[in-house]
Parts: structure tokens; C-alpha cells; sequence
């Protein structure tokens, strides 16, 4: 389960990439906002699709494979979409707080697989919904769920961003 939050932590770095720049230009902010959303929303499809499918090639079965990475898609949305809040409401002090949710996460997912942390408290993690335990059910409605809730967060941080003073 390590790779998918790999994943995630490069999306969100993307995401801290756009939110270093200080100046906007003349482009408007929720326009440059979006403009950088789509690197962090495409590269982690892309990259689940690539593993599940040369993994796949690679036993011989590929639709197993893509079947267990692109389910992870909306939980690393839902970390963009935390991220994207984050810059949204807190500026640049944004990415303390969306690292602390990324180290809460993987802290999470690696006490689970050890034991550490009940399923309950698993549970906390949006990965906990998509995973391929028996915990989960990864069905088209839990992904449903957690596009929306990526979509909120997201739509949120664009919301904070525009009402935001930058200069």
C-alpha cells in the first residue's frame, strides 16, 4: 500500500509547486488554480493506470491488477482536494497542515496493517474505503463518495483562494 501513498505525496507536491509561486500575473486566481489542478489530478491517474497495467502484463493478468490500483484514484483525489483546501483557507501555512494529514494517513495504514490501529480508526483514512482488505468495498458507490468529497474539498479551497488577500 506504500505506492499509492507515494503517489500522493508527489500530487501533493505538485500541488506546493503551484502554491510557491507568489505572483498571479493577469491570469485570475481561481483560473491559475485550476490550471495547476490538472497535474495533480491527471499524473496520479495515469500512474495507477501504468502500474496496474505493466504489473498486469507482467503475471499475466490485467484486469485483476488495474482492478485493484484504479479504485485508489479517489482516495489520493480526496489528499489533492485536502491540499487544495489547505492553500485555499491557510496560505502558504497550508502545507504544514496537508503533510500532517499525509503523515496521519500512511501512519494510519502502516498501524493497520501491523495491528496498532483498529479498523475503526483505520476507517479515517480514505484509503481505508478503497482498500483490498475485506474492510472496504471499493464499488462504484464508495468511489462515487470519494470523488464528491475530493470535488467539496477542492471546490472549497478554489472558493477560500478567490476571497483570499494574496498581496
Amino acid at each position: 500500500m506504500a505506492r499509492p501513498l507515494t503517489i500522493v505525496k508527489v500530487a501533493s507536491s505538485l500541488v506546493w509547486v503551484a502554491a510557491a509561486e507568489d505572483r498571479v500575473g493577469p491570469t485570475g486566481r481561481l483560473r491559475w488554480a485550476a490550471g495547476h489542478l490538472l497535474i495533480p489530478l491527471a499524473v496520479p491517474a495515469a500512474l495507477l493506470a501504468v502500474v496496474g497495467l505493466l504489473c498486469g502484463l507482467g503475471s499475466g493478468d490485467v484486469g485483476v491488477l488495474l482492478a485493484i490500483t484504479l479504485p485508489l484514484l479517489p482516495a489520493v483525489w480526496v489528499l489533492t482536494g485536502v491540499a487544495v483546501a489547505a492553500y485555499g483557507l491557510l496560505g502558504r501555512a497550508g502545507a504544514v497542515a496537508v503533510w500532517a494529514v499525509f503523515g496521519l494517513v500512511v501512519a494510519l495504514e502502516f498501524g493497520w496493517e501491523i495491528g496498532l490501529v483498529t479498523d475503526a480508526a483505520f476507517r479515517l483514512s480514505p484509503f481505508a474505503h478503497v482498500h483490498y482488505s475485506a474492510l472496504a468495498d471499493p464499488g462504484p458507490v464508495t468511489a462515487a463518495v470519494l470523488t464528491i468529497v475530493a470535488g467539496a474539498f477542492i471546490a472549497l479551497g478554489l472558493t477560500a483562494l478567490g476571497r483570499r488577500d494574496i498581496g
